[in-house]
C-alpha cells in the first residue's frame, strides 16, 4: 500500500452510522454548504448553533474554515475554492488531524447551500437536538454505572444526574468560563485524596477489583484549553 492512499480524501458520503441519537448526515451536510454560500449565517445562527455539535469532522472544520477567512471574502471570489486554501493550509502544517474534503467535494457540497436564514436555522436545530439525545444517552450511561456501583449514593448521585440533565440543553450556550485558579485547588485536593472503597466503581471482574482495591476511581476531566473544534463545549 502506497503511502498516496492513507491521503485520499473520503467519499461525501454517510460514514458507517454511529450509535446514539437521530442521524442528521445530511443536515450537517447542508449547514456546512450554507455557510459557505453565505458566511454571515455564523454571526445569525451563533446564538442559538454550536458547531461542535456538528459530529462529522469534514463538515466541521469546512465551518471553521469559513469562519477563519469570512472576514477577508470578496464577493466575487468562488467560496470553495478559498474554503479549500484555508483546509489544505491548515492539513500543510499539521493543525488539522483529518483529511479534509478535496476540491470537488467542496464544489458539489456548495451546491447543496440553503442560504437563507429560516432554512439554515431548521438544519441547525436538528443538528442541536441530535447532539442533545446523544448527551442524553451518555448521561444515562453514567448513570446506570453510578447505580451499580457498591459507593451510590441516592443523595449524591441522584442530584449531580439532576444538575446534568438540567443542563442538557445548554440554554446559556457554551458553558460558562472559569478561571483556573478557581478551579486547580479543588481538584489538585481530589487528585491527591484516596478514594475509599465506597467510591470506588467495580469492573465487574473480581481479580482486577481486588487489585484496584474495590475497582476503577471516579475522576473528572477538565479542558482547560485546545484548538478549535475539539469539542470542549460538548
Amino acid at each position: 500500500m502506497t503511502a498516496d492512499m492513507w491521503q485520499t480524501p473520503v467519499e461525501d458520503m454517510a460514514p458507517d452510522a454511529m450509535p446514539g441519537g437521530p442521524s442528521v448526515f445530511e443536515d450537517e451536510r447542508i449547514i456546512a454548504a450554507s455557510v459557505m454560500a453565505r458566511p454571515d449565517l455564523i454571526d445569525e445562527l451563533g446564538g442559538e448553533f454550536d458547531p461542535a455539535d456538528i459530529q462529522d469532522d469534514r463538515y466541521r472544520w469546512v465551518w471553521n474554515a469559513v469562519d477563519e477567512i469570512r472576514q477577508n471574502l470578496t464577493d466575487d471570489e468562488i467560496r470553495w475554492q478559498a474554503v479549500n486554501r484555508q483546509l489544505q493550509a491548515w492539513k500543510a502544517v499539521g493543525y488539522m488531524p483529518i483529511v479534509p474534503l478535496a476540491l470537488d467535494q467542496l464544489a458539489r457540497l456548495y451546491d447543496e447551500a440553503r442560504p437563507n436564514y429560516s432554512a439554515a436555522a431548521w438544519h441547525a436545530q436538528q443538528i442541536t437536538k441530535a447532539s442533545v439525545a446523544r448527551r442524553c444517552l451518555a448521561l444515562s450511561a453514567d448513570m446506570k454505572v453510578r447505580a451499580q456501583s457498591a459507593g451510590f449514593d441516592p443523595d449524591i448521585d441522584i442530584a449531580a444526574a439532576q444538575d446534568a440533565l438540567d443542563s442538557l440543553t445548554r440554554q446559556d450556550g457554551a458553558s460558562t468560563p472559569s478561571l483556573v485558579g478557581d478551579l486547580i485547588g479543588a481538584a489538585l485536593e481530589r487528585a491527591i485524596t484516596p478514594p475509599t472503597n465506597e467510591n470506588r466503581i467495580p469492573t465487574g471482574f473480581m481479580d482486577l477489583d481486588a487489585l484496584l482495591t474495590g475497582g476503577f476511581a471516579p475522576g473528572q476531566l477538565v479542558v482547560i484549553a485546545a484548538r478549535p473544534a475539539i469539542g470542549k463545549s460538548t
